[in-house]
């Protein structure tokens, strides 16, 4: 039986559309950089304002990607994966609720299998915790991988 690689991270998303989106980092409205000095977190990923968006699609419609995750973990364990990736923002939920309060965003822990085989998916207390005090949601992303 081959072993499912999993990718897990933490991801702030804007909760609006793209041309909301780069009105605000342009404008200064939504600041990453503030959002990351108030988690004391390096980010993996941060959208700037001058990045072009991927999918031809117009400013009206909704922003689906992050603007700012965690660094990524990978492994084989997703339960593990999800307890590795919220232990460093367990003790940041008042700065969590703190840039809820100011930006227009939503918080998801998002899951990538690579597999073509069934995934196993265990949540514990600690990561319903988490996600219930931060509102965040769990994604999970389906990816087959066909080697």
């Amino acid at each position: 039986m081959k072993q499912t690689k999993n990718i897990t991270m933490f991801s702030i998303g804007y909760n609006g559309t793209i041309g909301e989106l780069e009105k605000n980092l342009e404008d200064g409205t939504l600041d990453l950089d503030a959002i990351t000095d108030l988690l004391g977190i390096k980010p993996f990923y941060k959208w700037t304002k001058d990045r072009k968006y991927p999918l031809p699609i117009g400013k009206d419609d909704f922003c689906p990607f992050a603007i700012w995750s965690t660094e990524v973990s990978t492994g084989y364990n997703i339960r593990n994966q999800c307890l590795e990736t919220i232990k460093p923002l367990k003790t940041k939920i008042p700065e969590l609720d703190k840039i809820k309060s100011l930006y227009n965003v939503e918080f998801s822990i998002i899951i990538t299998p690579f597999t073509d085989e069934r995934v196993c998916f265990n949540f514990d207390k600690d990561i319903i915790e988490f996600c219930y005090l931060t509102s965040t949601s769990i994604i999970m992303n389906g990816v087959v991988d066909s080697e």
